[in-house]
């Protein structure tokens, strides 16, 4: 079999090089296609000639990484995208997945790292190519391709419906697949469980409106961020912030007296 194609973007040369250079030998089911000093670039090239896979830095001028991400989820769907980046922040992890990005490698990167992300993809697309004739009821369990979609997907029903009363069984019926499935699928593409990541919106939602709403009572904001028992939301608050609710309230009072002052 062909090996896949890969693009380096880079705006680091020394990075670039390295990647351009090694990457077949590092996974010989992968050549290095073309590479790029920064997302214009990458357009530029990908309108001429397509790729299987881009490995991008996050941070580069005029066009970053999460940027063209998104032209790549728009221009060319079936192009698997790898981020680079020094930044180990949860909100750029969760930024890249909503640009449908396939896996996000933090610096400094390793041969083996690289060479287990990059091999997986492969399988992906091997079983991508093997599998075009499934039937279309079995297709998002039987092709990986759609583990991107349909974990963006969870995502964004987790923040549309937060305040509901939720289940892993409810979000995987309203997205077609087994619940097993969705955990991990779930799991391998955020780095956390579902149950853990709908607790951090909800925590993060709780504190947005002791902020906004400091005249709100803790069972209203128990109820507006989908607990239907406030000590139930009382418990996870404090195991989340190491602080009760009333607490937390307490200490942002102080805080704004203090602005005022």
């Amino acid at each position: 079999m062909m090996p896949y194609s890969a693009m380096i973007v880079d705006d680091e040369l020394l990075m670039r090089q390295y990647l351009a250079k090694n990457l077949h030998h590092i996974s010989p089911r992968w050549v290095v296609a073309c590479s790029a000093e920064d997302g214009v670039q990458a357009v530029e090239f990908l309108s001429q000639k397509a790729v299987d896979l881009v490995i991008t830095d996050i941070k580069m001028p005029d066009m970053d990484g999460l940027e063209l991400a998104k032209y790549i989820r728009r221009m060319a769907p079936m192009t698997r995208i790898i981020i680079v980046s020094g930044f180990d922040e949860f909100d750029y992890a969760r930024e890249a997945l909503r640009c449908g990005v396939r896996d996000y490698l933090l610096k400094p990167l390793n041969d083996h790292k690289i060479a287990e992300t990059i091999n997986n993809i492969a399988d992906e697309l091997d079983m991508q190519s093997s599998s075009r004739t499934v039937e279309p009821p079995q297709l998002a369990e039987s092709v990986p391709i759609a583990r991107n979609t349909l974990v963006e997907a969870a995502v964004d029903y987790i923040h549309a419906h937060y305040n509901d009363t939720i289940s892993l069984d409810i979000l995987a019926e309203h997205l077609g697949i087994s619940s097993n499935y969705l955990s991990e699928i779930f799991h391998k593409m955020i780095g956390q469980s579902y149950s853990k990541y709908l607790t951090h919106i909800r925590m993060e939602r709780a504190v947005a409106l002791m902020r906004a709403r400091p005249d709100m009572r803790i069972y209203q904001i128990s109820e507006r961020v989908g607990f239907i028992s406030d000590k139930h939301f009382s418990t996870v608050f404090k195991r989340y912030y190491q602080r009760t609710p009333a607490e937390y309230m307490a200490l942002l009072a102080a805080e704004d007296r203090k602005t005022e002052t």
